[in-house]
């Protein structure tokens, strides 16, 4: 039987109901089975999801998808890890 996304995430994950609506909106267009309906790339990147809070914005700063402020490095992975030197492939060291 067919779950919806957002109470998924608000009964077994414990999200608060807009971060869980928010998550949702984004997730959902990319998602259709019909490719002409599916949302593109760029589509994506306009949503609201992606962009940083306007009080952090106007500062300068970026927010975690909660709405907290991070610390400069942090970017939305909430970690401080680099990942300019990222290298998914695995291989001797």
């Amino acid at each position: 039987n067919p779950f919806p996304m957002t109470n998924l995430l608000l009964e077994h994950f414990e999200w608060n109901r807009n971060e869980a609506q928010q998550i949702t909106s984004f997730l959902t267009p990319m998602l259709a089975f019909d490719r002409k309906e599916r949302a593109t790339a760029a589509q994506c990147l306009q949503h609201d999801w992606l962009q940083p809070a306007p009080a952090a914005a106007a500062e300068g700063e970026e927010t975690g998808r909660n709405g907290q402020h991070l610390k400069a490095g942090e970017g939305r992975r909430g970690g401080s890890e680099d990942l300019e030197d990222y290298d998914p492939q695995p291989g001797p060291s």
